[in-house]
């Protein structure tokens, strides 16, 4: 985390969720705690696994299109790109950075 914040020249963040674990998480809960940061956060980094040609479960994981998803709560996406952890089959797993408003 530590190289990826210094790489992009960023000091603070408001939310990191990594580790996979967003696609343990309803879509329902997804839009319930968006809803709530939205209003807080400027930043979100989000490292999981990303929709692949419309699919949302390959491999038996939920994958999710988060760029539509946070663009929906007033989210750009800055940053996607490969995570640098290890491949999962049949996955995408993307790491993204997320900026809302004047940044």
């Amino acid at each position: 985390m530590d190289q990826f914040f210094k790489k992009q020249s960023i000091s603070n963040f408001d939310l990191v969720i990594l580790d996979r674990v967003l696609f343990c998480i309803s879509n329902k809960e997804i839009k319930k705690i968006l809803k709530v940061l939205s209003r807080h956060a400027k930043m979100i980094f989000i490292d999981d696994f990303y929709e692949d040609q419309n699919k949302s479960y390959i491999g038996g994981w939920k994958h999710r299109n988060w760029v539509r998803i946070l663009n929906e709560y007033g989210f750009e996406l800055k940053f996607n790109k490969k995570t640098i952890y290890s491949k999962v089959e049949n996955s995408n797993p993307r790491s993204m950075l997320f900026l809302k408003g004047e940044f």
